[in-house]
């Protein structure tokens, strides 16, 4: 049985939009079906957006901590981005605020989906089938993966015995999106938690992407009001994160 412990805080809405949402829940994922809490932030398209923050870029002031990172771009949530060489380049391609970075990786694996977002519109790609066509006019792009969830199913053989932390960006395919930490969970037992269209009850999910894991997860929601952030801090400096903003 999964206990559900849901907080819903509704941060900022925009015009007439709906605002995103900071929620969290319980999950039987770790070891021997140990519960522990998923943090995530739910949004939609229409009235917010994704931004790349890349470590190498110049549009923020040098930063150690996606925290620090998320606050001076006044963002409403972030997590980490995808995953990065020994020698600090990124695995794929990256565009953060229209500066670019590595090279399009079609192979599967840690690069099998690609993220991109033109114009405020935010379209999650199978990297095997993307051309460079598809990063025309992109203002931001990062791959990760592998994917969890397709065509709202849970992708099959995935590795069901290494638990690490987990973050993962999803969506329905008709414009929410959420960013999602997990604290413990293998690749197999998160793919079936999302997939089965129970657990996880914000938005049908068509899509998951797993992004880098381990100590490189972290997770950060603005709550506002004076309140301290929800920050599920990386433990790895990492390269890259993704941050939701207003669009």
């Amino acid at each position: 049985m999964i206990r559900f412990r849901v907080l819903f805080l509704i941060l900022m809405g925009i015009c007439s939009g709906k605002a995103g949402e900071y929620f969290h829940f319980d999950a039987p994922l770790g070891p021997g079906e140990r519960t522990g809490t998923l943090h995530g932030y739910r949004f939609n398209q229409k009235t917010e957006t994704l931004r790349v923050i890349d470590r190498n870029a110049t549009q923020l002031a040098p930063w150690k901590t996606l925290g620090e990172a998320f606050a001076a771009s006044r963002a409403l949530a972030g997590c980490n981005g995808g995953f990065t060489l020994p020698d600090g380049k990124p695995v794929g391609i990256v565009i953060s605020d229209s500066v670019r970075f590595g090279a399009l990786e079609t192979k599967p694996g840690t690069s099998s989906g690609l993220v991109v977002v033109k114009w405020n519109s935010i379209s999650l790609l199978n990297s095997a089938q993307a051309t460079e066509a598809d990063l025309i006019g992109a203002t931001q792009a990062i791959q990760g993966g592998p994917f969890l969830v397709e065509k709202g199913k849970s992708v099959a053989g995935l590795d069901a015995k290494s638990f690490s932390r987990r973050t993962v960006l999803l969506t329905s395919g008709t414009g929410d999106w959420a960013i999602l930490y997990a604290p413990s969970a293998t690749l197999s037992g998160l793919a079936g938690m999302l997939g089965d269209g129970k657990t996880f009850t914000k938005f049908p999910v068509a899509a998951a992407l797993n992004l880098d894991g381990g100590l490189s997860s972290g997770i950060w929601i603005h709550l506002g009001d004076g309140a301290p952030p929800v920050y599920l801090r990386e433990v790895n400096q990492v390269r890259t994160g993704i941050a939701v903003t207003r669009t």
